[in-house]
């Protein structure tokens, strides 16, 4: 009788424990107080994009352009050999006409041996602004890209406003509106 005792008082401990730490992760995510990247992603929140330097167009000639002029914008880090990447591929171009995000206002970074017109789908051509670049560029490198694909939106001031490497995390933030990129980080 006080072994069942026992064994009925360490399941009730173990079922408590559980319950206040699910409580406390509620509470951690609710609060936002913190704003990370998700699990996954070691881009730190507020880094600065580093530029555009070492990086080339689908023609092979240098990209250094600045996109979207003040204004928030995507970049993407994806890869034609990245299974991840296909699959989610659909959403992200989905994603991108649903807010009506231009073209100029979003930057695919696509790294890979043989990257070129043909190895890309037509939409993310019309799409995104694709330019190459290699795993060890100063871009990659300095954001800390480790895996793909990768969505970063990117503040007008050029820092790196939220990151994660699910496009369907992306579904609930307009990156068009700061501010309400902001409030939906704050309940995510």
């Amino acid at each position: 009788m006080i072994a069942l005792a026992l064994v009925g008082l360490v399941v009730a401990c173990c079922g408590c424990s559980v319950a206040l730490a699910l409580a406390l992760r509620v509470k951690q995510i609710t609060s936002g107080a913190q704003v990370r990247a998700p699990r996954g992603t070691d881009v730190e929140i507020g880094a600065a994009v580093p530029g555009f330097r070492g990086l080339t167009g689908l023609d092979g000639l240098p990209w250094e352009r600045s996109p979207a002029g003040g204004e928030p914008w995507l970049l993407t880090f994806v890869s034609p050999e990245c299974p991840g990447c296909s699959e989610q591929l659909p959403r992200y171009i989905r994603y991108l006409r649903h807010h009506g995000i231009p073209a100029e206002r979003a930057v695919s970074v696509t790294v890979g041996d043989e990257v070129n017109h043909d190895s890309l789908p037509t939409e993310l051509l019309r799409s995104t602004q694709i330019v190459r670049a290699s795993a060890a560029s100063a871009l990659v490198m300095g954001l800390r890209i480790s895996s793909w694909p990768t969505y970063l939106i990117v503040d007008g001031d050029g820092k790196v406003a939220y990151a994660t490497q699910s496009v369907s995390r992306l579904v609930h933030i307009d990156p068009r509106l700061p501010e309400r990129a902001g409030a939906a980080l704050s309940k995510a």
